[in-house]
């Protein structure tokens, strides 16, 4: 019998499990998406047949099985004439991979109580996953969007998923759901976790490409969606007295690099924000666009209000849900607000601040010197 320490790339992978009477075989080869199983008697035409089989490939065959009492002999024999490589598996080693295989990986970190739904079915929070070579995840090549629940309904809904259709869109990804089947999907995830108030996220991907292509349009596009307890962007004591807020130089990615409309997981510069702010005491970050003007913070826009008019930035942010909500509400109160560039002198003159964001709504801070607001050096 020929033995090998190495297998050729191309080769068909042939596992046998030895039985008195007949033998289970596992084929696989690469070129094909699912393996191939084969019930095979321990008789000389049952072996032709199988050797017929693996021949049809027109590649190199490895076949590997355990020595089970004399039984693989005849089998064994048969392959190894008909010019295919055979190995004999140790009992140990099949046993420690049998014990491997029928262990499922177990996920020792805690995650909120919820619901998830992936590939077309439920699952608690800590067993929906997503594979390392989803370009999601790889590449940061996602679209997403969240709604809250507020004491059993959903907030603007309608305007979330436009904001989702649309973000698909402009990535040229495509699912095999529609508006109405995401909306149930979302309102069972709600309903499943048993959440009467809830963060509720659903999540388009590149997905993959089942040859591993580098070319996006082979991509799979992948839905996902969740629904875990709702929280804020500050907790209650922050809500009280305000939110300590640095203003960090780093610099939003400009629109001219990612359409901000789109809501992405580019986060680095937000991330890079945060450390920023922490380094000095803050809570949380402002970071300036490209002409150095008050952006966004992360996962919230900022309002400024001056002599009873509102202001938010307009430039390179991603025009919120619940800030549109205040552009709507001012529209019936009669009150003035506009988008335009807040320089950091201008935040800091301004009579009131505050946040706005699916996560907490609106956080109002309602004076200034409750902010600190520190420019942090280059």
């Amino acid at each position: 019998m020929a033995t090998s320490d190495s297998t050729p790339a191309a080769a068909v992978l042939v596992a046998i499990d030895i039985a008195k009477v007949r033998n289970e075989v596992l084929i696989e080869a690469s070129a094909h998406k699912r393996r191939r199983r084969l019930l095979v008697l321990n008789t000389r035409a049952e072996h032709d047949h199988l050797i017929e089989v693996l021949q049809a490939y027109g590649r190199p065959v490895v076949c590997a099985f355990e020595a089970t009492g004399n039984y693989h002999r005849p089998i064994a024999w048969r392959l190894a004439e008909a010019g295919f490589e055979v190995r004999l598996v140790s009992s140990l080693a099949l046993a420690r991979t049998r014990e491997a295989l029928q262990q499922r990986h177990r996920d020792p970190r805690h995650y909120p109580h919820g619901v998830a739904f992936m590939d077309g079915q439920y699952l608690p929070m800590s067993e929906a996953k997503v594979s390392v070579l989803d370009w999601g995840f790889l590449h940061s090549d996602a679209t997403y969007d969240t709604v809250h629940v507020w004491e059993g309904r959903f907030f603007r809904l309608d305007l979330h998923l436009d904001r989702f259709f649309r973000g698909m869109q402009k990535l040229r990804m495509k699912l095999s759901f529609n508006r109405t089947e995401i909306e149930m999907i979302l309102s069972n995830c709600v309903a499943l976790s048993g959440h009467s108030s809830a963060y509720v996220e659903m999540i388009c991907t590149r997905g993959g490409s089942p040859t591993f292509s580098r070319d996006p349009r082979e991509a799979e596009n992948r839905f996902m969606a969740f629904a875990v307890p709702f929280g804020s962007v500050a907790n209650k004591e922050q809500l009280e007295r305000g939110l300590h807020v640095a203003i960090s130089n780093t610099v939003r990615i400009p629109p001219k690099s990612i359409d901000p409309t789109i809501k992405n997981y580019h986060w680095l510069d937000l991330v890079k924000g945060l450390f920023d702010a922490y380094d000095y005491g803050a809570e949380t970050a402002l970071i300036v666009d490209i002409n150095d003007n008050i952006a966004e913070e992360p996962g919230f826009n900022v309002f400024t209000v001056k002599s009873g008019r509102l202001k938010t930035p307009a430039y390179g942010v991603l025009p919120g849900i619940t800030r549109q909500t205040v552009f709507d509400l001012c529209g019936e109160l009669g009150l003035s607000v506009i988008a335009g560039d807040i320089h950091r002198d201008e935040l800091k003159g301004a009579d009131e601040v505050f946040i706005t964001s699916t996560a907490g709504g609106s956080c109002q801070c309602p004076k200034l010197t409750t902010l600190l607001f520190l420019s942090l050096p280059e």
